[in-house]
């Protein structure tokens, strides 16, 4: 029960005639808006209406100020929120610096100008809260605490992507740094929203205990692989052959973000942490464009990462390439990969079922296609499989064409969105969840349309067309 103290302070700042049982109720209920700069933060009235800074909803606010500056700014108008005189330009440089990035590879993949670039590095400047907002999105920094601190998330990604990068063997862009930065900015804000909307502090996938089993002497790492492929299946009831969605599964029964991402066409996927906050990133160029059976591999993989690797084995990052899923698992001489691409093999298609099907439908070619068809995975992965389990199988290169079952099973909407200049990495369930967010006053319509790259005009034209996208996905969200 909130005090009378805190209740005054509620009526003070977000307005009479609320109900609610707690700050957050009386916020989310209020008509009053905040608005802020760089270095500034103010209420909304009649007497800044023509302000150009974010505008930010009660709710959002008081989550990122709290009640005792909110009554302040109400007091005074105007109060100053930025941590010291450095702010944020001292962050920029930094992470800019972590990461190994030049200005010029920002300005190259951002549509921000040098000069734009190196007035936030400079702390006498004042920049847009927008152009610091886009910035700080891209190289994986928390815009909503941006100039109040300057301690930032994402430090150690940002040093393990520069080290990755260094390594000669690892094909890593700068593009792809920023992807994948810009990736685990997307994570961590739909993890906030997930539990926000969903009104938990814990996601399904946080309840899987990690485990340390990468194999011993007589128990290698690809049997353990194999073991929590099917302890999985046991755990999700799947008594059939089939598993369904591997889309649905991550984001609708795990709560993990599963995001499509363009990066260099060697990369398959990989696992971001973030802050406690995990999240798969698939790349949308290379065979996971032209083969949905890869796709499936690839999502499966990383779901193996994600919900066992310990945060020692996953690093914060790890980056898987195509050419290690062309590789038998036995073969493979990293164990962590080795129990991913075990998992990810048996969870979609038991060994013992697999033989079952391929025996059934006449071995050889025939058999082989049963198999991929069956349990949606691909012809080399089938023939591993298959191989390990003691079956012979034909060297031949089958070519494949997956049916319409399969396309739609794990289709995103990529291809058709309703807001065009919305990337790849934010038409996942996070813009449905932005969408909903808006619509129940948890955000506001500025915060938004920054969040999936758009105009104001344009987000509130179609944010009913994007909650429409995600209907189904959004039922399990009760507000």
């Amino acid at each position: 029960m909130i005090s009378m103290d805190w209740l005054d302070k509620a009526k003070l700042v977000f307005g009479d005639g609320l109900e609610g049982k707690n700050l957050k109720e009386y916020a989310l209920y209020s008509s009053v808006k905040f608005v802020r700069s760089q270095d500034h933060l103010a209420v909304l009235g009649d007497w800044n209406s023509g302000a150009k800074g974010q505008i930010l909803t009660a709710f959002e606010a008081l989550d990122i100020f709290g009640i005792e500056k909110l009554l302040k700014a109400i007091d005074e108008k105007v109060i100053f929120i930025a941590h010291d005189i450095e702010e944020p330009a001292r962050t920029f440089k930094e992470r800019r610096e972590k990461l190994g990035l030049e200005f010029s590879d920002i300005t190259r993949y951002l549509e921000v100008s040098l000069e734009q670039l190196v007035n936030l590095e400079d702390p006498e400047f004042r920049s847009p809260i927008s152009i610091i907002n886009k910035v700080a999105q891209k190289l994986g920094l928390d815009d909503k605490r941006i100039s109040l601190s300057n301690e930032q998330s994402g430090e150690r990604l940002a040093i393990r992507l520069k080290t990755i990068a260094a390594e000669s063997a690892t094909r890593l862009s700068r593009k792809d740094i920023l992807t994948l930065t810009e990736a685990s900015w997307v994570i961590k804000r739909q993890t906030e929203l997930v539990k926000l909307l969903k009104d938990k502090n814990e996601l399904i996938w946080e309840r899987v205990e990690k485990s340390s089993n990468y194999g011993s002497p007589g128990y290698p790492a690809w049997q353990h692989g194999y073991y929590l492929g099917g302890h999985l299946r046991k755990t999700l009831n799947i008594k059939g052959i089939e598993v369904p969605s591997l889309r649905g599964l991550c984001e609708g029964y795990f709560e993990i973000p599963l995001i499509q991402a363009s990066l260099s066409p060697s990369i398959a996927g990989a696992i971001l942490s973030v802050e406690n906050c995990r999240g798969i990133v698939i790349n949308i160029n290379g065979l996971n464009t032209s083969n949905v059976f890869s796709k499936r591999l690839t999502i499966a993989h990383e779901l193996g990462h994600l919900l066992w690797d310990p945060d020692d084995f996953l690093e914060d990052l790890r980056l898987d390439e195509y050419s290690s899923f062309e590789q038998n698992w036995k073969e493979l001489g990293d164990y962590v990969e080795q129990r991913a691409n075990a998992f990810s093999v048996e969870f979609l298609a038991p060994q013992a079922l697999v033989s079952k099907v391929y025996r059934q439908n006449g071995t050889g070619e025939q058999g082989l296609r049963s198999v991929v068809e069956t349990f949606g995975i691909s012809v080399t992965a089938a023939k591993y499989h298959l191989r390990n389990y003691g079956e012979l199988v034909p060297n031949s290169n089958i070519q494949f064409r997956p049916s319409d079952h399969w396309l739609a099973s794990e289709n995103y909407m990529t291809d058709y969105f309703p807001i065009h200049e919305t990337p790849s990495h934010k038409r996942g369930l996070f813009a449905g969840l932005v969408a909903l967010a808006y619509k129940n006053n948890y955000i506001s319509d500025c915060t938004a349309a920054h969040y999936l790259n758009t105009d104001i005009d344009t987000f509130k034209a179609q944010y009913g067309n994007v909650l429409d996208c995600y209907s189904e996905e959004l039922k399990e969200f009760k507000i």
